[in-house]
């Protein structure tokens, strides 16, 4: 899973190697570690994932390189489109210079070490989406793809960052570049971080923003048939490029117009490559996932898989989940966990789209195009941002020692970033603040778990994927209304088949109607059954989103000993008392609050190993 670990200090580190390589050890990953010398004494460490094809480099220049993540040629057209990896980097910076990062495209992020220039080069992809942590401790520079790495030796000295822990209880993440310690951050997305060795001087910046002025471009004023072709051709060659290499090909599914689109192209792939595909669905039986599911790979002619999401999956990997995904990768977001290694089993890789739907306009609504007032976008889309019924309960979770508003400081945290927009069209200030802060601080943190277990790629990332979306006028962007066309223009069999949360949209009025209807009736059943009964009768919600119902099953006894345990609160800014509250007012099924106590979980545990320094039994290791 991590990929890159980098330290250099004025002290001998490479004793310390096998601890750092142990830390990122996740289940069938492994590491290598490589010491070497550097001028006026320094010490530097990296680490770099051994089965990823081309990860490691020397150029012919003595510049050393490591690559996490994939990367592609971009715009260069005397360059092979199957040339990637840590060779491609080489041969662009012997090329180009700091400007080899134009030519790239891509999940990734990158280590240079340039020996005579003396100078460490650290870069992410545009978005941030293989995230970077520095360590703002130590004298020297210390940066790492996992925050549990520099920790090994200076394990007891993080304190936490209130506002993200505000923002995650807010917006369901952490806001632009803080983690929630104050003394590591992330990175910022498209960023150029040149550490000179002499001077111990940092250099940080951006190589690549997101555009709030562009008018639509000559590309998206083309008829829509010629710009679904261009999309389409696109997607299916940043596919190809991610599956070259493997022969059994998986794609998860979930029945919303992402998921089938990248199914249908990546069937259009193996088909032209003599690749094997096979569509997996996670979460209940007949549930609001797997009933679409199975008509789409139907409807695309690709064997369906389903796999049940066993009710005592917290009980069994929320421990890994927290020291694997350090809090980032919220426990509330990763129950497809017990899943992955039945997937192993059966092919090498898997295609997910986590981001089409952010770059092409999903949150976008008609709304957003209208307001012109700066003051009255910023207040619409924070209402439409916040989570209020998780926002309220961190009144009764946080100590007023620690957060004294929750309200405020959400709100505060909120219009900082937004001030940092500049001024543009309101659709796309609206949109960059999702891609920035939703979707490199949610969305795509939740992409990283699937790679702990197999190689999992998105190739919705690619620039030139984004760049059409970029290009698009409001009327296309707006609430995906692009992608609904390329699946209405390519793949139309599909627009019959009834979304996980919503009624086909190829069908007649009174059968949106009547699914609408449907939905309603059943949801008010299943809570007021449970409501009235004070959780003696309890119903499995269909959705494979189930926390509710595994909070109050199999997971009980577990989240009991947590949340009733002392111990675990001791110098955490939780309230226990104010926990044991709302998790009674959940058992008894008044109100559910599974999300607040999922999150309140992830900070409990978040606290035992990395401030505390204790890990329960046999994990990690």
């Amino acid at each position: 899973m991590p990929g890159i670990f980098v330290t250099i200090t004025d002290s001998d580190v490479s004793s310390q190697v096998p601890q750092m390589v142990q830390r990122l050890h996740h289940g069938k990953s492994w590491f290598d570690g490589k010491s070497f010398k550097i001028a006026d004494g320094y010490q530097g460490i990296v680490t770099f994932k051994s089965e990823l094809a081309d990860s490691y480099t020397v150029s012919a220049a003595g510049v050393q390189i490591i690559v996490y993540g994939e990367v592609y040629p971009y715009h260069c057209t005397d360059v092979a489109a199957d040339k990637q990896g840590a060779g491609l980097v080489a041969m662009l910076y012997e090329r180009y210079g700091l400007r080899f990062v134009d030519f790239l495209s891509g999940s990734f992020c990158i280590s240079l070490y340039d020996a005579p220039r003396n100078q460490l080069i650290l870069v992410t992809d545009r978005f941030g989406s293989k995230p970077l942590y520095r360590d703002m401790r130590v004298n020297g520079l210390r940066v790492s793809s996992e925050i549990k790495v520099m920790l090994f030796d200076t394990p007891t000295h993080l304190t936490y960052n209130a506002k993200s822990v505000v923002n995650l209880f807010t917006f369901q993440h952490p806001l632009d570049h803080e983690t929630y310690f104050n003394e590591i951050e992330v990175l910022p997305p498209a960023s150029i971080l040149i550490y000179d060795i002499r001077t111990r001087q940092v250099t940080l910046s951006t190589y690549w923003t997101y555009d709030v002025m562009r008018e639509p471009t000559d590309l998206a004023r083309r008829p829509l048939a010629d710009l679904v072709e261009q999309y389409t051709a696109t997607m299916e060659e940043a596919i190809r490029q991610r599956v070259a290499s493997y022969s059994r090909i998986g794609v998860f599914i979930s029945g919303g117009i992402d998921s089938r689109l990248a199914l249908a192209f990546t069937k259009r792939v193996a088909d032209k490559t003599n690749k094997e595909v096979v569509a997996f669905t996670f979460g209940t039986q007949k549930g609001y996932q797997s009933v679409p599911a199975v008509k789409i790979a139907r409807a695309v002619g690709v064997e369906h898989l389903f796999y049940a999401i066993p009710d005592d999956w917290l009980t069994r990997y929320a421990w890994e989940v927290i020291w694997n995904g350090e809090g980032h990768v919220r426990i509330r977001d990763a129950h497809f966990i017990s899943c992955f290694e039945a997937v192993r089993e059966r092919v090498d890789i898997v295609v997910a789209d986590y981001m089409s739907g952010l770059y092409y306009g999903g949150h976008i609504t008609p709304t957003v195009a209208t307001l012109t007032d700066r003051q009255a976008l910023a207040d619409y889309v924070y209402e439409q941002r916040k989570v209020d019924f998780i926002q309220d309960a961190a009144s009764v979770l946080l100590r007023r020692s620690f957060v004294d508003n929750v309200t405020r400081v959400g709100r505060e945290s909120f219009d900082a970033t937004f001030a940092s927009i500049p001024t543009g069209l309101p659709h796309r200030m609206a949109h960059y603040w999702d891609m920035y802060q939703r979707g490199r601080r949610y969305v795509l943190p939740i992409t990283t778990y699937p790679g702990w277990a197999i190689p999992c790629v998105d190739a919705s990332i690619d620039n030139p994927v984004t760049d059409i979306a970029f290009a698009l006028p409001a009327e296309l962007l707006i609430q995906k209304r692009f992608l609904r066309q390329v699946q209405r223009i390519c793949f139309p069999a599909l627009g019959k088949i009834e979304f996980e949360a919503a009624p086909a949209w190829e069908v007649s009025a009174i059968a949106k109607f009547a699914f609408r209807v449907r939905r309603y009736l059943a949801r008010n059943l299943y809570f007021g059954v449970q409501k009235y009964s004070h959780g003696k009768f309890l119903i499995k919600n269909r959705d494979y989103r189930a926390y509710d119902y595994w909070l109050r099953t199999a997971a009980k006894d577990f989240v009991a000993e947590l949340v009733d345990n002392a111990a675990y609160f001791d110098q955490l800014f939780l309230d226990q008392s104010g926990l044991q509250r709302l998790w009674r007012d959940h058992l008894a099924c008044q109100q559910d609050h599974d999300q607040a106590i999922c999150d309140a979980l992830n900070f409990v545990m978040l606290h035992h190993y990395f401030v505390k320094g204790e890990a329960p039994g046999d994990y990690p290791g």
